[in-house]
């Protein structure tokens, strides 16, 4: 069966090589043989006036064996072209192997595609945990600081880092002895929004006072809206304060964030006439600057923490 086989390749393989040789000697043998017959119809029909009818009658075997080998040549040439010759069959094996290699390199893409994305979430998982255990940390140290002050359930103190390149407050610490007031709805915020965007712009001077109306009046959205907050956002703030301080932190003589110190006495107990904001306005004052130092180092540990990962996604991603 294998020498069948390939005796059938080599058939094959030789038509095909010879494919315009054989063709033209085949048709040329043909028009020899055709055109001599039709020679000898022309003499025999001048000298014994023979009509077609009769010269094929006595010529038909050849005309009959012509014919027939003409169509087996025919069925023979139509076989061994439909089969593929082994430079054909060798082709399409190299392309069926890159076809193979080009799908392996497909799966090992998407299977490093999908490492990636998982490695990539990992990292995303370790940088919120690590930058969380910060921001507890560092709220710690506002914990202090609000203890100091004697907060009530009231009052709320939170520490902003200032990114000059995106225009953005980033939350780095917030205490409360309201839970409620301690979420951290959002990370980030413009700069140009709220009673941060206000001072930090020059529309509102730090150390001062600055009040709001009852969030239940009818100018309590009017205030809103000129610091420039959306409806939207202010409706979701957990802590819609009355009196809030601005005041910043300063390094080389610069401001890179600021320290917001907010209350809802006003609102939540307004039979109350305490003015505990303004009475311990210079306490804040004092002692924010004192502790300048130690909020510029939370910040750069902030800075160098979020970098220091940054950096490993970033090389975990060109690799």
């Amino acid at each position: 069966m294998q020498e069948t086989s390939s005796l059938k390749q080599q058939c094959v393989d030789f038509y095909n090589k010879t494919e315009s040789w054989v063709s033209g000697l085949f048709f040329l043998f043909y028009g020899f043989r055709i055109t001599d017959i039709y020679q000898r119809y022309e003499i025999n029909k001048k000298q014994s006036s023979i009509n077609i009818q009769n010269f094929f009658r006595e010529n038909m075997l050849e005309i009959a064996i012509l014919i027939v080998a003409f169509f087996i040549c025919l069925i023979i040439a139509i076989w061994l072209k439909s089969n593929k010759s082994t430079a054909e069959l060798q082709l399409e094996h190299k392309l069926e192997q890159k076809e193979i290699k080009i799908q392996e390199l497909e799966n090992d893409l998407s299977t490093l595609k999908n490492e990636l994305e998982e490695a990539q979430i990992a990292i995303t998982g370790i940088r919120e945990e690590n930058l969380n255990d910060l921001f507890n940390l560092s709220s710690q140290f506002l914990r202090l600081l609000a203890l100091k002050f004697e907060f009530s359930h009231h009052e709320r103190i939170s520490l902003y880092l200032h990114d000059s390149v995106n225009n953005y407050f980033t939350l780095l610490a917030r205490f409360s002895k309201n839970t409620r007031y301690c979420k951290k709805h959002r990370k980030t915020f413009p700069d140009e929004q709220g009673v941060l965007g206000a001072a930090w712009h020059g529309r509102h001077s730090f150390y001062e006072i600055y009040t709001l109306p009852n969030p239940k009046s009818t100018t309590a959205l009017k205030k809103w809206t000129e610091l420039k907050m959306p409806e939207e956002t202010i409706e979701n703030l957990s802590m819609k304060s009355n009196e809030l301080i601005v005041f910043p932190i300063l390094h080389n003589q610069n401001n890179i964030g600021v320290i917001l110190i907010e209350s809802v006495r006003k609102s939540e107990r307004p039979k109350n006439s305490d003015e505990y904001m303004t009475e311990n306005k210079k306490l804040f004052e004092n002692t924010i600057k004192e502790c300048n130092t130690f909020l510029v180092e939370l910040a750069n540990c902030f800075m160098l923490h979020q970098n220091k990962l940054n950096d490993c996604a970033e090389g975990f991603e060109n690799e």
